[in-house]
């Protein structure tokens, strides 16, 4: 009995990450794992990880207590497989995940027949259109801003986006897979073309989602647009009398987003949808720069959070390539320039550029699309394939990790 040998496999399914001194086991399918500092076992997870063993390696029944213990553990959280070693009979086959997507930009650099920018407009999927900079408010808040930091992006001159480039716009984007295609502005209402694009829309059958601030809602102009979906920006104070109309228009297709800075505004955003009856809404924290204790208290991560809410396999492959919030964005504004993220470089302008042309740049450039946890510190962390890519959230307030677990991991 003692004399057995057994063949010990990590699974396909299972996430495996090593930084100074520590090893994490990922199960993709349940998220179960196993964090481990012990040399014994990151030892033997390096022999499963070694080329030529496939991760399958040969071990003797009697081994260790604490290898006996891992291999327990990581079957119970079906991480790891173990099966007898029968005489005469092969190795199991463990086919280990690769990294391998065909429209990787390095792979595409490389090969000089190939075009990278072929087909390239199936990767957009989320345009946001800025009619006009002008607007009355000053609140950093009238649609032309990065809802999550509250930057204003109106000019001292006013901008109207040109109506027939606008036509032209719209026409490239009609080869593009859009899961989400916006217009909004400053005040949209303002915009000098208007009446005419609403009415070339509905004639397109084409259904964008209008972005305005509550406090530009024209009620006597809302009627054009009250069969697209539209969405009601809120910030602080708030004028409740304005939001509580709007909930009792004939507005079927509308959704409120409550821009907070802190809990107080939080609170009271809870209590105006409850008080105004409003069924589609959502919370949106606004970094000012002068609410960081309200983040570091509400919006930071520890390691519990991070492993609490199972992340796909495919995810985290993704998170190793590809930015998951902006891949696939433009912000066009009405001067005709479009940038990836509102808070980076102007990509391309399309009065000059195709939009094929200026979404190959961004490949290329990689002013957002691309941008990965590979910096400091999450470049030396367990968990950094695990979190969501970088946000704007990390772009303004300065720092990669909005998350405590560095901290954890230094002690």
């Amino acid at each position: 009995m003692q004399n057995k040998k057994y063949w010990l496999g990590i699974l396909p399914h299972v996430y495996y990450a090593q930084q100074k001194g520590k090893a994490l086991l990922y199960n993709t399918k349940t998220g179960a794992h196993i964090l481990t500092d012990s040399k014994l076992i990151i030892t033997l997870l390096e022999q499963m990880h070694e080329k030529q063993n496939l991760g399958v390696i040969r071990v003797e029944a009697a081994i260790s207590e604490q290898h006996s213990a891992f291999i327990r553990e990581s079957a119970a959280k079906n991480i790891c497989f173990i099966a007898e070693a029968v005489e005469n009979q092969p190795k199991p086959i463990q086919l280990m995940p690769v990294l391998n997507l065909q429209r990787d930009m390095e792979k595409l650099q490389r090969e000089d027949d190939r075009f990278i920018g072929e087909s390239v407009l199936h990767y957009l999927s989320d345009i946001t259109i800025y009619l006009n900079d002008s607007c009355s408010l000053h609140c950093c808040h009238c649609g032309q801003y990065d809802r999550q930091t509250a930057h204003c992006y109106k000019t001292d001159r006013t901008t109207h986006f040109d109506f027939e480039l606008l036509q032209q716009l719209f026409q490239q984007l009609a080869c593009a897979p859009l899961r989400m295609l916006r217009i909004t502005g400053g005040n949209i209402f303002e915009y000098r073309y208007f009446n005419e694009l609403c009415s070339w829309l509905k004639k397109k059958k084409i259904y964008p989602m209008f972005g305005i601030h509550c406090q530009n809602v024209d009620f006597a102009q809302l009627h054009k647009i009250k069969e697209f979906p539209l969405e009601i920006f809120v910030n602080f104070p708030a004028q409740k009398e304005i939001v509580h109309k709007t909930g009792a228009a004939e507005l079927p297709r509308c959704s409120y987003s409550f821009l907070i800075t802190g809990e107080p505004e939080y609170a009271a955003a809870c209590a105006m949808a409850e008080e105004c009856h409003l069924e589609n809404y959502k919370i949106t924290p606004i970094y000012t720069g002068n609410n960081v204790s309200f983040f570091e208290e509400n919006i930071y991560v520890t390691e519990q959070d991070i492993v609490s809410e199972r992340v796909p396999q495919r995810m985290i492959f993704a998170h190793q390539k590809l930015n998951s919030h902006f891949f696939g964005a433009l912000h066009i504004y009405p001067n005709g320039d479009v940038k990836a993220n509102p808070n980076q470089a102007v990509t391309g302008n399309i009065v000059q550029d195709k939009l094929l042309q200026i979404a190959e740049r961004e490949l290329t450039v990689n002013t957002a699309w691309r941008q990965i946890r590979n910096g400091e510190p999450c470049g030396q962390c367990l968990y950094q394939f695990l979190c969501p890519s970088p946000s704007n959230y990390e772009w303004v307030i300065g720092r990669q990790n909005l998350c405590s677990v560095q901290k954890m991991q230094s002690r």
